[in-house]
C-alpha cells in the first residue's frame, strides 16, 4: 500500500468505495498547514489587539487620535482575519483568490499572497476530489 504523507495533498486511498462521500467543511477537516496558518492568524491578531489595550489602560502613552487609530486598526486585522478564516474553512476558491490580490495590491504582502496560492490550489483540489462545484 502506497501513502502519500504530503500535507499539501488530499488523502488517497487504495480502497474502492462505492458510496459517494460528501464533503462538510469545517475547521477540523482541514489539513495541517491550513489549521497553523488560521491560528497563527487569529494569534497574531490577539496579541495586537492587547497591545492596544495595554497601550491605552496601562501605559496611557498616546494621545486620543494615536488610540483611535490603534482600535480601528485592531478591528480592521480582526475582520481581515475573519474573512480569511471563513474563505478557507468554508471552501470558497473566489473569496481565497479575492485575498490573495489583496495580500499583493494594497498590502504588498508577498509571502501572505504566496501562502494563500497554495491554499487555494490545495482547497481546489480538494474540491475536485469531492466533485464539489464552487
Amino acid at each position: 500500500m502506497n501513502i502519500d504523507t504530503s500535507p499539501f495533498e488530499a488523502p488517497k486511498s487504495d480502497l474502492t468505495i462505492n458510496v459517494k462521500e460528501e464533503l462538510y467543511p469545517t475547521f477540523s477537516n482541514l489539513n495541517f498547514w491550513r489549521k497553523l496558518y488560521l491560528c497563527l492568524m487569529w494569534f497574531f491578531t490577539a496579541f495586537f489587539f492587547i497591545g492596544v489595550v495595554v497601550n491605552f489602560t496601562i501605559l496611557a502613552a498616546g494621545s486620543g487620535e494615536n488610540l483611535m487609530a490603534q482600535v480601528f486598526l485592531s478591528f480592521f486585522l480582526a475582520g481581515f482575519t475573519y474573512w480569511n478564516h471563513t474563505a478557507i474553512v468554508k471552501r470558497k476558491l473566489k473569496q481565497i483568490t479575492i485575498l490573495t490580490i489583496i495580500n499583493i495590491v494594497p498590502f504588498i504582502n508577498i509571502i501572505g499572497a504566496l501562502i494563500m496560492l497554495s491554499i487555494r490550489r490545495v482547497t481546489k483540489k480538494e474540491l475536485e476530489m469531492y466533485d464539489v462545484k464552487k
